[in-house]
C-alpha cells in the first residue's frame, strides 16, 4: 500500500519517514481508519523492535508522513519519546 521515498532528519532530535501510498487517491481513503490501524502497529514496532533501539535510547521523536500517488500530502504520525517510553 505504502512505499517508503525518503527521510528526513531535524534538528531537536526530530526523524521523519516519508511515505507515498501508491494506489489510491486521498479521496480513496478514510484518514481516521487508516490511522487508528495504522498507530498501534507502528508504535508497537518503536517499542519492540531491536532497529528502532538507537532512536529509543536518544529520545528521538519519529513522523511517519504520508502522501498519496499524485505526491500531495496526506497525512501524519508523530511519535514523541513519551509515547513509546
Amino acid at each position: 500500500m505504502s512505499k517508503r521515498e525518503n527521510v528526513a532528519v531535524f534538528q531537536d532530535k526530530r526523524f521523519q519517514y516519508n511515505y507515498r501510498i501508491a494506489t489510491y487517491s486521498a479521496s480513496e481513503i478514510d484518514i481516521l481508519t487508516l490511522e487508528k490501524n495504522l498507530y498501534p502497529v507502528i508504535l508497537n514496532t518503536i517499542k519492540s523492535s531491536p532497529d528502532m533501539k538507537l532512536f529509543r535510547e536518544n529520545e528521538v521523536t519519529l513522523v511517519h508522513s504520508y502522501r498519496v500517488k499524485m505526491g500531495n500530502y496526506f497525512f501524519s504520525m508523530e511519535f514523541r519519546p513519551k509515547d513509546y517510553q
